[in-house]
């Protein structure tokens, strides 16, 4: 697996009325906020930067103090600010937060927007590639720990989990993908679903 099989899968766009197996308690996400909600609601972009012949990848741990998703394990990725793109967003929320050089990435495409109802924020996730392994440098602020996987993992069905988890604080049955010690669930969980499913229709 390389930089081709990702630029391959982003091709495959889901079917008509997919839901990602990842949804929580099976709750059909839009891809846009609902109409009809009060205000305007939050636009953020996330980063899922992948190095290497392993397809290795980068998650985050979120500090407990964070307002929003404390302790989540989650992408890269934050706030879209007035004046930029959501791919600019990004790219500098993935400098910011662990220090690699927007001029490093290469961004391929991206896959669906999901909306967080609670955070009500619509989250458009860019996938991103850079030709070695570079030097990580964690903001404190926002990354906890700082977390390198294997795609190659996540592909397989042993690794898919329900049950409750941790840092929800509704007490529910919820899909998860485990690593490691690691709970990945919510709208990290759908968006590395995607990417897999898509890796997978290639094949089909």
């Amino acid at each position: 697996m390389n930089k081709t099989t990702l630029k391959n899968a982003l091709r495959q766009l889901p079917p008509e009325g997919w839901v990602s197996s990842m949804s929580s308690a099976g709750l059909v996400r839009p891809r846009r906020r609902p109409e009809g909600l009060p205000g305007s609601g939050r636009i953020a972009a996330v980063m899922l930067l992948f190095f290497g012949g392993e397809l290795n990848f980068v998650l985050t741990k979120r500090p407990e103090t964070l307002k929003h998703h404390p302790g989540q394990i989650s992408f890269p990725g934050g706030r879209v600010e007035a004046g930029e793109t959501l791919q600019q967003a990004a790219v500098r929320e993935v400098e910011e937060e662990i220090g690699v050089s927007a001029d490093q990435i290469e961004v391929l495409g991206s896959l669906q927007p999901f909306y967080v109802p609670p955070s009500d924020f619509t989250v458009t996730p860019f996938v991103g590639w850079l030709d070695r392994r570079p030097e990580f440098v964690p903001q404190a602020e926002e990354v906890a720990e700082l977390i390198v996987a294997p795609l190659e993992h996540f592909t397989n069905p042993a690794v898919r989990r329900r049950s409750d988890v941790d840092n929800d604080p509704v007490d529910r049955e919820v899909p998860w993908f485990a690593y490691r010690d690691l709970q990945i669930w919510g709208a990290s969980a759908i968006f590395l679903d995607d990417l897999i499913q898509r890796m997978q229709r290639c094949h089909d």
